[in-house]
């Protein structure tokens, strides 16, 4: 009897594979990270749902506050509990680096402290001292820094309105240059919303929690061709003998 090897060589590992196209793998789904991501999904429309089941959690291991509240709060002081409850808090990061504020009448919005959609961590921080320095003078809220004019030019407070100077003046007047490069403008209503930044509708997905989290976990530096190599058009088998290729795997 001849025995036949059926083993292949492994010509990729399966971290290239499970990368999405655009970071230059096949974007085949990683069936433990998509789990995860379902998971989140699931917890997250729990924890800011409505009905009998939110009104449990948030009775039982939110210490009843609102979603809001509980979030800056840190979840990581409310970890015990239930297999499905550590799981949440284990996970909830995840979702926690995407949220961000869709400004309405600006009133929930905490200036220098909460992300507005499209920000940036370094453009919508300040320091500490003049975190506090606004809270003192009750300009804690988006709401409060509106210019009382409310024109185009001057919508609002500049350093000179809420008393900064030197240093800490230049970065309040690129805060709110950064306000309204963005476009934000105060409305009557509706009031401020918390939205999943990474996704178009601001909604969470489990496609774009997972291709979050593969893309933070990948660490590896983009290049022309892996944008590119799968809307060449040819056919399939060339395009995956190119990609071989471009990730210097052909057997030689």
């Amino acid at each position: 009897m001849i025995l036949i090897n059926s083993s292949k060589y492994h010509l990729v590992s399966w971290h290239k594979i499970f990368l999405s196209k655009h970071l230059g793998g096949w974007g085949i789904r990683q069936p433990f990270w998509f789990n995860v991501a379902l998971s989140i999904k699931s917890s997250w429309r729990a924890l800011g749902g409505k009905g009998l089941w939110h009104e449990i959690i948030k009775s039982k291991y939110m210490k009843n506050l609102s979603l809001e509240l509980w979030i800056r709060y840190k979840p990581s002081r409310f970890s015990g509990g239930s297999l499905f409850w550590r799981s949440t808090c284990k996970h909830i990061h995840w979702i926690l680096n995407g949220l961000a504020w869709r400004i309405g009448d600006g009133h929930r919005m905490r200036i220098g402290l909460d992300p507005f959609a499209g920000s940036t961590d370094d453009n919508y921080r300040l320091p500490d001292h003049m975190v506090i320095a606004l809270q003192q003078k009750g300009l804690g809220r988006l709401n409060n820094i509106r210019h009382c004019t409310g024109d185009s030019q001057h919508y609002w407070k500049n350093s000179r309105d809420v008393g900064f100077t030197g240093q800490d003046g230049v970065i309040w007047d690129c805060y709110i240059g950064n306000l309204s490069r963005h476009g934000i403008r105060l409305h009557e209503s509706p009031s401020d919303r918390l939205i999943w930044d990474l996704s178009p509708d601001g909604e969470v997905t489990a496609k774009s929690l997972y291709e979050y989290m593969i893309t933070e976990q990948s660490h590896q530096e983009i290049t022309w061709w892996q944008q590119r190599v799968w809307n060449w058009n040819i056919s399939p088998k060339l395009k995956c003998f190119w990609w071989l290729a471009m990730n210097q795997s052909i057997l030689t």
